[in-house]
């Protein structure tokens, strides 16, 4: 079927009808519906129904001179785009079918209305409305589907997207021209507001209040009513217009453009007043840097509501960083903060603007609270008025760059005729290149004041700026108070500043104790320059400070001197400017002047607009920190910075005609001192000494000069030389002792560091020992780095050689054994001597000589003296009654052991040795040293006595005498004779030992012995002996011979002798009845302390 499209709105029975298509703008809102129908064609089948809204889709943005491929897919399928048109503009849109591809269809649609206009592959078209158009590209229900390219071409976006606005414009206001500008800036920011691409909003000189639009040409008076500044859109005022001979000509002071809060135009008149204006002229919510406001004067807003109506009365800022430049706020009031401006959450820009009579509770002129960077440069504070704080600016919760501007009579009743920050954690401040000039803080008390600026606790720092004629009527600090604050001051010029104390600065605590730091700067108010509070704390440095005993301030580089200002300002009567007042006076004006620094070379006159010449050179030319940078400074100038606000810029006063003095050093030397020196015409430099390398002496200078060291007097010219070195030549004498020579005998001239090689030679019989002078060691050959002159000795000596004697192990040397001889001389004498039972064979030489003496000796000796063992012959003979078991003749070698046992015949008995031996012990050791003759000698055994005294018998008790007879044995004790020689069991004997110490009594006994001398018969006798009724022990057992024992007294026993006796008795037998004992001694050995008087 081919459907019949039917579309019927929400209320009343309009049809509107089309076939395979329907477009249409709706003019109601509610339900619509869409019927599809033959129209009683009888036709059927199948179909489709797409329904698309063009005012809710985005298109796919095209721009001018742009090709996009594309795709349409299905029947039913379209694609749409979207580009930014103004009114009168002629575009082009190409569709060019791919190869294979569909046959595109194309319908353009405005931003308002149901007009379609259609092309088929091409379409041309002149835009009656500005805003945003949609191309829509379809196959017109032919069911073609495939690629294509479409291409936007024309002037689609208006001439460079620029917005005209002329309140006398008279053609059709549509903005795209002067002619036809649209009359209201509203309808412009409208218009802005809708576009996609960036705009340009040109304002014509005139007044244009924020209430009036083409809607509302004689405006709404509503208070709320705003300009609001629009991502994308600058906005510039200050063109001609249709009024000037060249619409396009721009100067904002000539062709005033002005948004004005005056929505009834009656602030002027008799009764006007600005209850009735607007909150805010202009308003900025989020707008990003791309929001510009340039070149317009705002005035009469009164932000005299509630929060937020009470701050910004010419602009509100809330959030964003828009940039302000080249505009005038102009006596706009707030209730509490920024009668000409309010930024809050913002980092506004303000460039090039004039903030003037403006007033408000706080920053007249702005107020800055955000944690976001300001920045405020080139512009102007003229005349603005706070009732508490911050004449012309306040500073709070943010940081903020202050560039460049002039402060000029504003007025604060209690602190920062100016300026005044607020507390803010960790934020900080710039405030540079800026005049103060005539500012007042009334202040109530003495905890208010800075007639230019108030920093309280914060960290603001002020460079290179003028405060000139500034009061603090009631309080503290004429131009600055630093309260608990961090202030750095640097290269400010203070002048004809008041206060009741620190004309120039006060320092005080806050909530902390303020620090203020001051380098570079002028203090000259009259004296009373610093007031510092307790706990606070004030550093000066390379500054000029007047103060009013003359003593220096403390601080390095400072100074109290005139700094012979150019042209310095006063107090004066406002009637007769002749007429001076002190400052105390509420009526005294200031009359500026010139803090540029007096120069007889050069000092920038602003009014002449050129550098004039003065009598007198001021003494903070040249005067600032060293290590401060200075290079913008004009030449001439002396390579220090100036002291004061102009140091450092190229204002800067210039010093006497500057020489520079260059000192080189030429290879092989260096320059000790300033080889770089910067002097002033006629002054002396500074002396340099020429330092050679080592090695290196100076010669002379490249002029010719020899001086050293070198001081240019009476400057008047450029000096730079460069010093000669000259490599050092040293005498170097090489000598010899005699004993040998040397390849370098004599005397030679050589170069600093080169080297000399000497070698040695030794005659013969002598040998090289070192060096000597200016060398040492050993070294053969001898290399010499040469650096001063040099004698140098080669050592020689004659030869020594070690004669060394040694005997083997058998023998020694008599003599010199280790011996130093001379080359040619001769050794002592030495004799070899054998160790007993050796004799001496030869030297390890084989030399025989006995003694030796070495003689014309010519090489070390080490020798060795052999020596051998002796033999000897021993004869061994025993006499009558026995023999040896060696008897005969032996050779036996010195040293060696020869064993001899000598046995008695029976009935004999051996009685020793005779001969070459000795001694009656049966068995000989001999140890053999020399030849020998050994006798064992023998006898008849003759019967023995033996008496015991004091015997006591068991039987009688009386002593008797036996006699025991040779070779007794068992058997014959058993027969001899009645028991005369024996003792049986029956027979115990005892006896009595006694002793007398001589002199005295024993002191003490420390041990005794007793040794029996026995002969036991039987085999398995114990016989037991007792000391003073203490067993000691029994005899040996039998071995049938005689035998001692000995019995150590133990302490019982020592005991019973201290009375100096002790009775022995032997106990015969214990045990047996068969059992017999021959006695033959008994000996007691006694070993004590005797005690003698005085021992």
């Amino acid at each position: 079927v081919t459907p019949r499209i039917r579309l019927y709105p929400p209320a009343g029975s309009e049809e509107v009808r089309g076939d395979v298509k329907l477009v249409h703008q709706l003019a109601q809102s509610g339900t619509y519906k869409i019927v599809i129908q033959d129209d009683g064609l009888d036709y059927t089948g199948g179909y489709t129904i797409t329904f698309f809204n063009l005012s809710s889709c985005a298109g796919v943005p095209i721009a001018c001179d742009q090709t996009i491929s594309e795709e349409i897919t299905t029947a039913s399928d379209m694609d749409v785009f979207q580009f930014e048109g103004r009114a009168g503009n002629q575009i082009v849109v190409n569709a060019v079918r791919a190869s294979g591809g569909v046959t595109p269809r194309i319908r353009l649609y405005p931003p308002a209305g149901s007009e379609e206009v259609r092309g088929d592959v091409k379409l041309a078209h002149q835009l009656a409305q500005s805003g945003t158009y949609k191309i829509v590209i379809h196959d017109d229900g032919l069911d073609y589907t495939g690629r294509y390219t479409i291409t936007l071409s024309g002037d689609c976006d208006g001439p460079n997207g620029i917005v005209y606005v002329d309140i006398t414009a008279a053609g059709a206001n549509n903005g795209t021209s002067w002619l036809d500008a649209y009359l209201y800036l509203q309808d412009a920011l409208a218009y802005a507001g809708t576009s996609q691409t960036p705009v340009e909003i040109r304002v014509a000189q005139g007044v244009y209040t924020p209430d009036r639009a083409n809607a509302n040409p004689d405006g709404t008076e509503d208070r709320n009513a705003t300009f609001h500044l629009i991502n994308g859109v600058i906005i510039e005022g200050g063109y001609a217009g249709i009024a000037g001979a060249d619409p396009d000509a721009r100067d904002v002071n000539a062709y005033e453009s002005i948004l004005s809060g005056d929505l009834l135009g009656d602030d002027i008149t008799e009764g006007g007043t600005y209850s009735d204006n607007s909150y805010h002229v202009v308003t900025a919510n989020q707008a990003d840097a791309t929001a510009v406001l340039d070149g317009f004067t705002i005035m009469a807003g009164n932000a005299d509501a509630n929060d937020p109506d009470h701050a910004g009365g010419g602009l509100l800022v809330n959030g964003g960083n828009p940039a302000i430049s080249n505009c005038v706020f102009l006596a706009n009031q707030a209730g509490w903060t920024g009668g000409g401006a309010f930024c809050q959450g913002s980092g506004i820009t303000f460039s090039g603007c004039t903030f003037v009579g403006n007033t408000a509770a706080h920053g007249a002129g702005l107020y800055h609270s955000s944690a976001q960077n300001a920045v405020v440069q080139d512009s102007v504070f003229t005349a603005n008025e706070s009732i508490y704080e911050g004449g012309a600016l306040a500073l709070d919760a943010g940081s903020a760059q202050i560039n460049n501007c002039e402060f000029q009579e504003n007025v604060a009743s209690w602190n920062g005729g100016a300026i005044f920050v607020h507390p803010a954690q960790e934020k900080s401040h710039e405030i540079t290149h800026c005049d103060f000039t005539a500012n007042t803080a009334l202040a109530q008390g003495i905890s208010q004041g800075g007639g230019a600026v108030m920093d309280r606790g914060n960290e603001t720092a002020l460079s290179h700026c003028i405060f000139q004629g500034n009061r603090s009527l009631g309080g503290l600090g004429g131009a600055v108070y630093c309260d608990g604050a961090t202030t750095n001051l640097v290269n400010c010029t203070f002048a004809g500043n008041f206060a009741n104390a620190g004309h120039a600065l006060a320092c005080d605590a806050y909530e902390a104790p303020g620090d203020a730091i001051i380098s570079n700067c002028i203090l000259w108010d009259g004296g009373e320059e610093i007031w510092i509070g307790a706990e606070s704390i004030v550093r000066a440095s390379y500054s000029d400070i007047q103060t009013i005993d003359g003593e220096v301030y403390p601080g390095t580089g400072n100074i109290d001197l005139d700094p012979n200002l150019a042209l310095p300002g006063y107090w004066s009567d406002p009637g007769d400017p002749s007429l001076l007042l002190d400052p105390r006076n509420p009526d005294a004006v200031w009359i500026a002047g010139d803090y540029h620094l007096c120069s007889q070379v050069g000092r920038w006159d602003p009014v002449q607009n050129e550098w004039v010449v003065d009598e007198i050179t001021g003494p903070c030319i040249d005067a600032g920190d060293p290590n401060s940078p200075w290079e913008n400074e004009p030449m001439p100038n002396g390579g220090r910075i100036n002291i004061g606000a102009y140091g450092r810029t190229d204002q800067a006063s210039m010093s006497p005609k500057i020489y520079t003095l260059t000192y080189n050093a030429g290879p092989n030397g260096s320059i000790s001192g300033d080889a770089q020196q910067t002097v002033k015409q006629g002054d002396n430099g500074t002396a340099v000494i020429p330092v050679p390398d080592v090695g290196y002496h100076f010669e002379n200078w490249s002029d010719g000069s020899t001086a050293d060291p070198r001081t240019d007097t009476n400057v008047s010219a450029d000096i730079t030389v460069t010093a000669n070195f000259a490599v050092n030549r040293y005498q170097v004498d090489v000598n010899s002792i005699p004993g040998g020579s040397t390849d370098k005998d004599g005397a030679h001239a050589v170069k600093h560091g080169d080297t000399l090689t000497i070698t040695p030679s030794s005659d013969i019989g002598y040998h090289f020992t070192g060096w000597s002078g200016d060398a040492s060691g050993d070294a053969d050959p001898l290399a010499v780095t040469v650096t001063s002159d040099m004698a140098i000795t080669a050592n020689f000596e004659i030869n020594t050689y070690n004669l060394t004697y040694k005997a083997d192990s058998n023998g020694s040397i008599s003599g010199n054994t280790e011996q130093i001889v001379e080359h040619g001389s001769d050794g002592t004498s030495v004799t070899p001597i054998p160790n007993a039972g050796y004799r001496f064979v030869n030297w390890s030489d084989g030399s025989t000589e006995y003694p030796r003496t070495d003689k014309n000796v010519v090489s070390d000796i080490n020798v060795t003296a052999n020596f051998i063992i002796n033999e000897y012959q021993v004869d061994v003979n025993s006499t009558t009654g026995g023999s040896t078991d060696k008897d005969g003749t032996h050779t036996i070698q010195h040293g060696d052991t020869l064993n001899i046992a000598a046995t008695a015949d029976a009935g004999y008995r051996f009685i020793g040795w005779s001969g070459d031996a000795s001694g009656d012990a049966k068995t000989l050791t001999l140890t053999v040293t020399s030849d020998m003759a050994i006798t064992a000698n023998f006898e008849e055994i003759p019967p023995e006595k033996v008496t015991f005294e004091d015997e006591v018998d068991s039987s009688d008790g009386q002593p008797e005498t036996y006699f025991l007879p040779p070779g007794i044995d068992d058997d014959s004790i058993w027969n001899a004779e009645g028991g005369k020689y024996y003792r049986g069991y029956i027979h115990d004997w005892g006896w009595t030992h006694t002793f007398s110490p001589p002199e005295a009594a024993p002191a003490s006994i420390n041990s005794a012995t007793l040794t029996i001398e026995a002969y036991d018969a039987e085999e398995g006798a114990r016989h037991l002996i007792y000391g003073d009724g203490v067993l000691l022990g029994q005899l040996a057992e039998r071995d049938d011979r005689w035998r001692l024992t000995t019995f150590e007294l133990g302490p019982d026993a020592l005991a019973e002798l201290m009375d100096g006796t002790m009775e022995i008795w032997m106990d015969i037998g214990t045990g047996s009845t068969v059992l017999k004992v021959a006695l033959r001694s008994s000996t007691l050995t006694v070993n004590y302390n005797a005690k003698t008087e005085g021992n």
